[in-house]
């Protein structure tokens, strides 16, 4: 279990850094073939944008779970006098003794980083572009709407960040029903409570352009 952490871990790295390879390769080939116009280079980038942002928000579920695994303990009595807890992916690993620690304090980190930082990096970009994201009069409009359009375009300009709404919720259904009790009423219980809460706010605010999409939603 803890090699495969590292490599669900190291999978968005990875993917931007080939990504930004690729994407800078492409640049220096069509620089050396002289074919290399404005235009080429800014689709580029709003493809190669465009394309990370999809990638990280597919992954996103799968990583808030991987992670939220790494807490995940499970008691196990050896005999009348002694229980210990051990990590309930891997038996072989006893919670809280060295190796289970590093993992932990490597999973924290990773928490940080992709758990709630993806969603804050999203939030940065959007109020960095807030005065292009819907202004078509915005010299800039274009490319925002291009590059991070499926971040915002389907919401009201009010609710611009809803997409921060709609991550989080997924992070509560996947990584953290892992914290509750699995296969038990009380899991299916919180899960029923979380979507509620997200379609009554969804009744309450319609935060979706489309009256179709808010019903959809909800």
């Amino acid at each position: 279990f803890t090699e495969k952490f590292l490599i669900h871990m190291s999978v968005p790295v990875l993917l931007m850094i080939m990504g930004y390879a690729s994407y800078q390769i492409s640049n220096q080939i069509d620089k050396h073939v002289k074919v290399l116009v404005k235009s080429d280079a800014l689709a580029r980038a709003e493809f190669y944008k465009k394309t990370i942002i999809s990638i990280v928000l597919l992954i996103y579920p799968g990583l808030t779970v991987r992670i939220f695994q790494m807490f995940k303990c499970h008691d196990i009595q050896i005999n009348t006098k002694k229980i210990i807890s051990v990590l309930h992916q891997d038996f072989n690993i006893i919670c809280y003794e060295t190796e289970h620690t590093i993992y932990v304090t490597i999973a924290i980190a990773f928490l940080f980083l992709f758990v709630f930082g993806i969603p804050m990096m999203i939030l940065i970009v959007l109020k960095s572009n807030k005065d292009a994201l819907y202004n078509i009069k915005n010299k800039n409009h274009e490319t925002v709407l291009k590059e991070y359009g499926s971040l915002y375009a389907q919401y009201e300009p009010e609710f611009y960040w809803w997409e921060l709404i709609v991550i989080l919720e997924k992070a509560a259904l996947t990584g953290g029903m892992v914290m509750v009790s699995p296969g038990t009423s009380l899991q299916v219980l919180t899960a029923i409570v979380i979507v509620l809460i997200y379609f009554g706010t969804v009744l309450r605010f319609a935060p979706y352009r489309e009256d179709i999409d808010d019903n959809l939603s909800s």
